[in-house]
Protein backbone atom coordinates (compact mmCIF):
# COMPACT_ATOMS: atom_id res chain seq x y z
CA UNK A 1 0.00 0.00 0.00
CA UNK A 2 1.38 3.45 -0.51
CA UNK A 3 1.69 5.80 2.27
CA UNK A 4 -1.11 8.26 3.01
CA UNK A 5 -0.29 11.62 1.32
CA UNK A 6 0.89 14.06 4.76
CA UNK A 7 -1.50 16.09 6.02
CA UNK A 8 -1.13 19.65 5.68
CA UNK A 9 0.92 21.82 8.00
CA UNK A 10 -1.01 24.74 9.32
CA UNK A 11 0.27 28.32 7.63
CA UNK A 12 2.29 30.16 10.11
CA UNK A 13 -0.18 33.14 11.76
CA UNK A 14 -0.67 36.15 10.82
CA UNK A 15 1.36 38.93 11.66
CA UNK A 16 0.99 42.58 12.91
CA UNK A 17 1.96 44.73 10.66
CA UNK A 18 4.42 47.61 12.19
CA UNK A 19 3.35 51.35 11.96
CA UNK A 20 4.83 53.81 9.35
CA UNK A 21 6.94 56.45 10.97
CA UNK A 22 4.49 59.55 11.73
CA UNK A 23 4.57 62.04 9.46
CA UNK A 24 6.35 65.61 9.97
CA UNK A 25 4.46 68.29 10.90
CA UNK A 26 4.09 70.94 8.49
CA UNK A 27 5.38 73.93 9.00
CA UNK A 28 3.19 77.33 9.63
CA UNK A 29 2.26 78.98 5.95
CA UNK A 30 2.52 83.02 6.76
CA UNK A 31 -1.02 84.73 6.59
CA UNK A 32 -1.13 86.50 2.72
CA UNK A 33 -1.06 90.29 3.00
CA UNK A 34 -4.82 91.45 2.27
CA UNK A 35 -5.52 92.25 -1.35
CA UNK A 36 -7.38 95.21 -1.87
CA UNK A 37 -11.15 94.97 -2.59
CA UNK A 38 -12.32 96.09 -5.72
CA UNK A 39 -15.11 98.55 -6.15
CA UNK A 40 -18.73 97.03 -6.22
CA UNK A 41 -20.13 96.36 -9.51
CA UNK A 42 -24.09 97.30 -9.85
CA UNK A 43 -25.91 93.58 -9.32
CA UNK A 44 -26.89 91.71 -12.15
CA UNK A 45 -30.44 90.90 -13.03
CA UNK A 46 -31.79 87.47 -11.42
CA UNK A 47 -32.53 84.83 -14.09
CA UNK A 48 -34.30 81.99 -13.28
CA UNK A 49 -33.21 78.53 -13.54
CA UNK A 50 -34.55 75.36 -13.84
CA UNK A 51 -35.71 73.19 -10.44
CA UNK A 52 -32.51 70.75 -10.13
CA UNK A 53 -31.32 68.71 -7.01
CA UNK A 54 -29.00 70.28 -4.90
CA UNK A 55 -25.63 69.52 -6.23
CA UNK A 56 -23.52 67.51 -3.55
CA UNK A 57 -20.05 68.33 -2.86
CA UNK A 58 -17.18 65.27 -3.16
CA UNK A 59 -16.38 64.16 0.08
CA UNK A 60 -13.20 66.10 1.80
CA UNK A 61 -10.50 64.14 2.54
CA UNK A 62 -8.89 64.27 6.41
CA UNK A 63 -7.37 67.31 7.59
CA UNK A 64 -3.59 67.56 8.54
CA UNK A 65 -4.80 67.65 12.06
CA UNK A 66 -6.99 64.69 11.73
CA UNK A 67 -4.64 62.39 9.66
CA UNK A 68 -1.98 62.71 12.44
CA UNK A 69 -4.98 62.24 14.82
CA UNK A 70 -5.29 59.03 12.91
CA UNK A 71 -2.10 57.88 12.91
CA UNK A 72 -1.72 58.31 16.62
CA UNK A 73 -4.91 56.02 17.20
CA UNK A 74 -3.39 53.13 15.11
CA UNK A 75 -0.28 53.26 16.50
CA UNK A 76 -2.53 52.94 19.86
CA UNK A 77 -4.38 50.24 18.61
CA UNK A 78 -1.58 47.99 18.27
CA UNK A 79 -0.20 48.78 21.33
CA UNK A 80 -3.63 47.50 22.64
CA UNK A 81 -3.95 44.30 20.30
CA UNK A 82 0.09 43.68 21.48
CA UNK A 83 -0.88 43.63 24.84
CA UNK A 84 -3.91 41.18 24.92
CA UNK A 85 -6.40 43.60 24.42
CA UNK A 86 -8.32 42.55 20.72
CA UNK A 87 -11.84 44.30 21.30
CA UNK A 88 -10.25 47.31 22.16
CA UNK A 89 -7.33 47.24 19.68
CA UNK A 90 -10.47 46.67 17.17
CA UNK A 91 -12.94 49.64 17.82
CA UNK A 92 -9.49 52.19 18.18
CA UNK A 93 -8.53 51.08 14.27
CA UNK A 94 -12.30 52.24 13.53
CA UNK A 95 -12.37 55.50 14.88
CA UNK A 96 -9.00 55.74 13.30
CA UNK A 97 -10.49 54.84 9.59
CA UNK A 98 -13.15 57.16 10.54
CA UNK A 99 -10.55 60.16 10.41
CA UNK A 100 -8.89 59.20 7.58
CA UNK A 101 -10.10 55.75 5.48
CA UNK A 102 -6.93 56.65 3.55
CA UNK A 103 -4.77 54.75 6.37
CA UNK A 104 -3.49 51.88 4.96
CA UNK A 105 -1.76 49.91 7.83
CA UNK A 106 -5.34 50.71 9.99
CA UNK A 107 -7.13 49.03 7.23
CA UNK A 108 -4.57 45.97 7.20
CA UNK A 109 -3.88 45.83 11.21
CA UNK A 110 -7.89 45.75 11.58
CA UNK A 111 -8.12 43.47 9.04
CA UNK A 112 -5.40 40.91 10.72
CA UNK A 113 -7.68 41.21 13.92
CA UNK A 114 -10.76 40.35 12.71
CA UNK A 115 -9.53 37.63 10.81
CA UNK A 116 -8.10 36.60 13.85
CA UNK A 117 -11.60 35.87 15.63
CA UNK A 118 -12.97 34.78 12.62
CA UNK A 119 -14.68 37.41 11.12
CA UNK A 120 -12.99 36.60 7.98
CA UNK A 121 -15.46 38.57 5.14
CA UNK A 122 -15.01 41.84 7.05
CA UNK A 123 -11.41 41.25 7.79
CA UNK A 124 -11.31 40.82 3.49
CA UNK A 125 -12.53 43.79 3.31
CA UNK A 126 -10.02 45.80 5.13
CA UNK A 127 -7.14 43.31 3.89
CA UNK A 128 -7.95 44.77 0.35
CA UNK A 129 -8.55 48.10 0.67
CA UNK A 130 -5.09 48.03 2.78
CA UNK A 131 -3.20 46.40 -0.98
CA UNK A 132 -5.18 48.80 -2.39
CA UNK A 133 -4.13 51.34 -1.43
CA UNK A 134 -0.83 49.99 -1.01
CA UNK A 135 0.13 46.64 -3.23
CA UNK A 136 3.70 47.23 -2.00
CA UNK A 137 3.82 45.23 0.98
CA UNK A 138 4.13 42.06 1.14
CA UNK A 139 2.94 40.57 4.73
CA UNK A 140 -0.91 42.18 4.03
CA UNK A 141 -0.68 39.73 0.84
CA UNK A 142 0.33 37.09 2.76
CA UNK A 143 -3.05 37.95 5.35
CA UNK A 144 -5.32 37.42 2.83
CA UNK A 145 -3.71 34.36 1.00
CA UNK A 146 -4.43 33.31 4.85
CA UNK A 147 -7.92 34.34 5.54
CA UNK A 148 -8.84 32.65 2.25
CA UNK A 149 -6.85 29.64 2.84
CA UNK A 150 -8.92 29.25 6.33
CA UNK A 151 -11.95 29.84 4.32
CA UNK A 152 -10.62 26.31 2.36
CA UNK A 153 -10.53 28.87 -0.65
CA UNK A 154 -6.95 27.40 -2.11
CA UNK A 155 -7.20 29.09 -5.74
CA UNK A 156 -7.83 32.65 -4.20
CA UNK A 157 -5.17 31.72 -1.50
CA UNK A 158 -2.67 30.74 -4.15
CA UNK A 159 -3.22 34.66 -6.00
CA UNK A 160 -2.61 36.08 -3.09
CA UNK A 161 0.27 33.79 -1.74
CA UNK A 162 2.08 34.08 -4.81
CA UNK A 163 1.77 38.11 -5.00
CA UNK A 164 3.34 38.38 -1.52
CA UNK A 165 6.30 36.07 -2.56
CA UNK A 166 6.81 38.51 -5.73
CA UNK A 167 6.45 41.49 -3.35
CA UNK A 168 9.48 40.24 -1.39
CA UNK A 169 11.45 37.05 -2.55
CA UNK A 170 13.20 36.92 1.04
CA UNK A 171 9.94 36.38 2.58
CA UNK A 172 10.43 32.28 3.22
CA UNK A 173 6.98 32.18 5.20
CA UNK A 174 4.77 33.21 1.64
CA UNK A 175 6.95 30.82 -0.30
CA UNK A 176 6.28 28.08 1.84
CA UNK A 177 2.27 28.94 2.11
CA UNK A 178 2.52 29.14 -1.64
CA UNK A 179 3.83 25.48 -2.42
CA UNK A 180 1.49 24.12 0.36
CA UNK A 181 -1.59 25.46 -1.17
CA UNK A 182 -0.07 24.42 -4.50
CA UNK A 183 0.66 20.78 -3.37
CA UNK A 184 -3.19 20.76 -2.14
CA UNK A 185 -4.12 21.77 -5.29
CA UNK A 186 -2.54 18.89 -7.32
CA UNK A 187 0.14 21.82 -8.55
CA UNK A 188 3.17 19.77 -7.45
CA UNK A 189 5.63 21.45 -10.61
CA UNK A 190 4.88 24.84 -9.04
CA UNK A 191 4.90 23.51 -5.50
CA UNK A 192 8.11 22.44 -6.09
CA UNK A 193 9.43 25.99 -7.16
CA UNK A 194 7.91 27.17 -3.99
CA UNK A 195 9.57 24.88 -1.67
CA UNK A 196 12.76 25.61 -3.57
CA UNK A 197 12.71 29.21 -3.16
CA UNK A 198 11.64 28.73 0.79
CA UNK A 199 15.02 26.53 1.00
CA UNK A 200 17.01 30.07 0.44
CA UNK A 201 15.10 31.26 3.46
CA UNK A 202 16.63 30.12 6.84
CA UNK A 203 13.47 30.33 9.03
CA UNK A 204 11.73 28.15 6.87
CA UNK A 205 14.48 25.89 5.21
CA UNK A 206 13.51 23.03 7.01
CA UNK A 207 9.72 22.61 6.72
CA UNK A 208 10.19 23.55 3.21
CA UNK A 209 12.96 20.29 2.96
CA UNK A 210 10.75 18.08 4.32
CA UNK A 211 7.64 19.15 2.55
CA UNK A 212 10.39 18.95 -0.88
CA UNK A 213 11.86 15.71 -0.14
CA UNK A 214 7.47 14.57 0.38
CA UNK A 215 6.37 16.20 -3.02
CA UNK A 216 9.34 13.74 -4.48
CA UNK A 217 8.22 10.76 -2.81
CA UNK A 218 4.81 11.08 -4.26
CA UNK A 219 5.69 11.80 -7.47
CA UNK A 220 8.49 8.60 -7.46
CA UNK A 221 5.81 6.38 -6.07
CA UNK A 222 3.81 4.03 -8.37
CA UNK A 223 0.28 6.27 -8.42
CA UNK A 224 2.46 9.58 -8.39
CA UNK A 225 3.60 11.53 -11.76
CA UNK A 226 4.56 14.08 -12.95
CA UNK A 227 2.23 16.83 -11.19
CA UNK A 228 0.07 19.94 -12.57
CA UNK A 229 2.28 22.70 -13.21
Amino acid sequence: EPEPVPELEPVPELEPVPEPEPMPTLEPVPEPEPVPEPEAEPEPEPVLEPDTAEAVAPPAGPTIEGAARAQQLSRDALALARAGNPTEAESVWREALRLDDGLASAHANLGAALAARGAHEEALEHLRRAVHLDPSRPRWHYNIGRVYYDMGDLESARLAFQEASGCDPGFGAAHLALGMVCEALGRTGQARTAYGAALACADVADAAAVRLAAVDSSADSPEGGSGGQ
